[in-house]
């Protein structure tokens, strides 16, 4: 069935629905109001820092200029400003949208005095929705969860075995880590056209009582899997993404985390074992090479 599937190297790994390094998935959407986009807290928060912080900053220049702009409709509205002066309009505007009022100028007129109560209104209400989004934004739980860049598959026991490893590189304990992986693919539908099919893929062990630093996971290639005879041509063929998720309760946040990741044909390496990176000192102490974390032995 694979054989009938029109395959596009060009799209391939680039229509991946998890994409690594926390890179945004970019879909095109259509069909939808406008106004169904513009969710704005949450786009703020799923944003990076550096969209972030340029997006306030952006917004404090441009009110202010604004501001500034109608602070000089009339002359001799501000007491000490320069008649004109677009700059100490501007920094007017900056003292009263921050409520500074340093005292050296001042609103001397009603027109000018209604502009101010307007500002300080505006900067208030600003101030406390960037307050809380940053405070969201910092406050969000997070994993530090290392992926493998490599998957397997690779012999287990006399059984061909999907093989890949994660780590937590911090310090806190995840407890009851739950562990599931799909298999994404391109499959031939009764009337001819090519859909993404999703299949689960059973994992000889998916669950333990705290993440390790490091853990290998294996699924076992039998019948009723989906890879199972697949070669390697055959997993670029079928455009195929497998997705791993995980979630668990970090002990030290008292919150549910979560993560995922996922690897696509060229990302699975046939043959070999992952170094093992872990070893014990006269101490007892554990050791784990994270330097190795990568390394594959054929």
């Amino acid at each position: 069935m694979s054989k009938n599937i029109n395959y596009h190297p060009k799209i391939s790994g680039s229509s991946r629905i998890v994409h690594r390094d926390g890179k945004v998935v970019r879909i095109k959407r259509s069909g939808i109001k406008r106004i169904a986009r513009n969710d704005l807290y949450v786009n703020s928060l799923s944003s990076s820092w550096r969209r972030l912080i340029f997006a306030i900053i952006l917004f404090y220049i441009t009110i202010n200029s604004i501001f500034a702009g109608l602070y000089l409709l009339e002359e001799g509205g501000i007491e000490n400003a320069r008649a004109g002066s677009f700059q100490d309009a501007f920094f007017f505007s900056v003292q009263t949208l921050a409520t500074i009022g340093y005292g050296k100028m001042a609103p001397i007129t009603t027109f000018t005095n209604i502009l101010v109560t307007i500002e300080a209104l505006m900067g208030l209400s600003g101030l406390a929705v960037a307050t809380g989004v940053i405070f969201s934004k910092i406050s969000r739980p997070s994993t530090r969860i290392l992926f493998g860049n490599f998957a397997l598959i690779s012999s287990y026991k006399n059984t061909n075995c999907f093989v890949f490893r994660l780590g937590n590189l911090r310090t806190s304990q995840i407890a009851d880590p739950m562990i599931k992986a799909v298999f994404i693919c391109d499959e031939l539908s009764h009337d001819g056209s090519v859909r993404r099919a999703f299949h689960d893929l059973k994992l000889l062990r998916n669950n333990v009582p705290l993440l390790m630093p490091s853990w290998t996971l294996r699924h076992v290639i039998e019948k009723d899997s989906p890879l199972f005879e697949m070669k390697k041509e055959d997993l670029e063929k079928k455009n195929i993404e497998i997705i791993v998720s995980l979630v668990g309760f970090d002990e030290t946040l008292s919150q549910t985390v979560h993560t995922h990741h996922s690897y696509v044909a060229s990302e699975i390496k046939f043959g070999g074992n992952f170094v093992d990176i872990i070893s014990w000192d006269k101490q007892g102490h554990t050791n784990v090479d994270y330097k190795r974390f990568h390394d594959v032995v054929v």
